[in-house]
């Protein structure tokens, strides 16, 4: 079996040697080679159009990088998305209830609370009468209790009582994984 060169062939950066009875003599991914061969016998060259190799390479190239760039700009869209809105806030609208009929005759027991939540009742209905005279109401009204013993029934009454909207949201809503989203969104209910 002669090893001798029979014939190469060459694709861009590609070559390979084939001997006179078929086998592979040498191959090269790494660049041009030089093939010193003894002038006396006749070589077969072949050159292979390239372009077509190249432009599927380029297009093979260009589809995976758009899919990696389409992919990433979902990502970062996502998660820009969701900064944007707090991390899931944006989805979560209070509205208020239309219909506040809750008075506090239906509010059983509890009389002591409701006669001090009268002075709210009226800076609710008529604010003018008392910062006219200077006044300073508190901000806000905090109850506290167990479940059940009628906190948001009697919101809603003081709602109802001074015809203002009631807005009924639990404190688990506004805890964020970051801080100050939740208190971003407290502002954000009070000012829409």
């Amino acid at each position: 079996v002669s090893h001798s060169v029979a014939s190469v062939s060459t694709e861009h950066i590609n070559a390979a040697g084939a001997s006179a009875s078929g086998g592979s003599v040498f191959g090269s991914n790494n660049g041009p080679v030089e093939i010193r061969l003894p002038t006396a016998e006749p070589i077969q060259v072949q050159i292979a159009d390239t372009h077509r190799r190249a432009l599927w390479r380029l297009l093979r190239s260009s589809v995976t990088m758009l899919i990696m760039v389409a992919g990433v700009s979902v990502f970062a869209e996502g998660l820009a998305g969701n900064v944007q809105k707090g991390f899931g806030m944006g989805g979560k609208k209070i509205s208020p209830v239309e219909d506040v009929s809750t008075t506090f005759d239906d509010v059983k027991g509890c009389d002591e609370v409701k006669e001090e939540l009268q002075e709210i009742i009226m800076y609710l209905k008529d604010p003018d009468r008392f910062t006219r005279l200077g006044a300073k109401l508190p901000k806000g009204v905090m109850m506290s209790g167990s479940p059940g013993t009628g906190k948001t029934l009697l919101a809603r009454a003081i709602a109802g009582e001074a015809g203002v909207p009631f807005l009924q949201a639990s404190g688990s809503e506004f805890e964020e994984m970051f801080v100050g989203v939740g208190a971003r969104r407290i502002r954000d209910l009070f000012t829409e």
